[in-house]
């Protein structure tokens, strides 16, 4: 059996911690919180809980993998439901386009796209992503990426071009193309980054949905931290990690503020990032408003298109989180949309946490986590790829946002999926217990 310590306790080291407990591994969770559920809880502010993401997810088959591979299927403790539509509204100076754009089905999408544009040249530019998601998926979402794999995903699609310019090339239609991409504007505002592959999430979402949980994020979060209980996973609160403890070259535990902790395999799942790893260096930058409305009502999902551009989501009763990008005015873009100053009962302003990571114990040869391959240096989209699982060092594995920055739930659950496969039962463990990415 091998002693494996989680760091963090938001869905990425839950999610984790429960796949390697039914494994039969020794698993312990640390996290400087009071509580398990990290963001799936939400933020308080004066008394109200705002939702800092979306409550919806797609990909089904992830959750229900997760609970699963960890015990009673997902069914027996919370179940999901489908979402409505999302709104999308496009502003311009004289008009206001209104679409609502359902999940999971290509000809509902096809329905509101001719209703609303009079031609679909939407369904057949989502059709032609399925390629990519499945060499995305194989080589990427479903492993313990080694920078092998990401030179795999280039090699077989083309990287020529961005989210962006791909989009608006294929669809020839300004309000068809920020649909597409307007969603990406809030991880690279400027859209020269990302990579054309990014787009493929419009085909997940209407292929396999999106979806609520049984009392939304909270209830994952609770019934997330009964499955712990069920796999007897110790749970130690209010314990901050400082650092990581290596020797010749190899992870050996975890430094904490009450002392050092030994283990075979460490999961860092904090959200914060490791220092030398790399990570996906996105510019957007957004931030996030609260409203409760009085006697008036957003849309559960919405996306407002035009110089200003804004996503919003429900978060609780008659209250909504808006994101909007830096130096935006969203009260005044909700004006636009009738929702006007005196609806709006109570206004906050806040950000996601933001976590930093000063520093890493060391002994023996030291912390050195870079990934060094030349090739993906030279290569500009190596970067902007999503890696939801890898493994900088022997004995370490990295998933959640300190992987990707922002990751959401279904790619997070990808990511603790493919490192419980490549760590393994423990009855072999000894002989599996990381994954080097590090060339020779």
């Amino acid at each position: 059996m091998s002693s494996i310590v989680v760091v963090g306790a938001g869905f990425a080291g839950m999610s984790a911690a429960a796949r390697l407990a039914k494994l039969g591994h020794d698993v312990a969770i640390y996290d400087a919180a009071p509580h398990a559920g990290g963001q799936m809880r939400g933020i308080e502010i004066d008394g109200n809980i705002w939702q800092p993401t979306s409550m919806t997810v797609t990909l089904p088959g992830v959750f229900r993998d997760l609970f699963r591979k960890s015990g009673r299927p997902m069914k027996a403790v919370i179940d999901l439901q489908p979402a409505p539509p999302r709104h999308h509204v496009f502003l311009s100076a004289f008009s206001r386009t209104d679409l609502d754009m359902p999940f999971g089905t290509r000809s509902e999408q096809h329905d509101a796209i001719v209703a609303t544009f009079g031609t679909d040249r939407w369904s057949e530019w989502v059709d032609g992503h399925v390629d990519t998601w499945d060499v995305v998926r194989r080589h990427v979402f479903d492993r313990v990426t080694s920078d092998e794999d990401i030179d795999a995903v280039l090699h077989h699609l083309d990287n020529s071009q961005t989210a962006f310019t791909g989009a608006r090339r294929a669809l020839k239609n300004k309000d068809l193309t920020a649909i597409a991409t307007d969603r990406w504007r809030f991880i690279d505002e400027g859209q020269k980054s990302l990579p054309a592959l990014w787009n493929i999430w419009h085909y997940v979402e209407r292929n396999f949905g999106r979806w609520r949980f049984d009392n939304d994020m909270v209830g994952l979060a609770d019934a997330l931290t009964k499955r712990l209980g069920e796999r007897k996973v110790d749970m130690h609160f209010n314990t901050h990690v400082v650092g990581i403890t290596m020797k010749f070259g190899r992870v050996i535990g975890i430094e904490t503020t009450n002392g050092p902790v030994e283990a075979d395999i460490v999961v860092w799942a904090s959200g914060h990032r490791l220092p030398g790893t790399r990570q996906p260096d996105f510019a957007g930058t957004k931030t996030l408003t609260g409203i409760e409305l009085d006697g008036q009502a957003l849309p559960s999902s919405l996306m407002v298109h035009g110089k200003t551009c804004l996503k919003a989501w429900e978060s609780g009763p008659n209250r909504w989180v808006i994101s909007s990008l830096q130096n935006a005015d969203p009260i005044r873009t909700l004006k636009h949309l009738g929702i006007g100053p005196e609806a709006i009962r109570t206004q906050v302003e806040f950000s996601r946490p933001k976590y930093t990571f000063e520093y890493a114990e060391m002994s023996g040869s030291g912390l050195n986590l870079e990934l060094k391959s030349s090739r993906l240096k030279s290569n500009p989209n190596a970067n902007k790829v999503p890696r939801p699982a890898v493994s900088p060092s022997p004995g370490l594995f990295v998933v959640g946002g300190a992987a990707v920055p922002d990751s959401s739930l279904e790619l997070t659950g990808m990511g603790t999926a493919a490192v419980a496969e490549a760590i393994g039962p423990a009855s072999r463990s000894a002989h599996l217990t990381g994954v080097d990415n590090e060339e020779d």
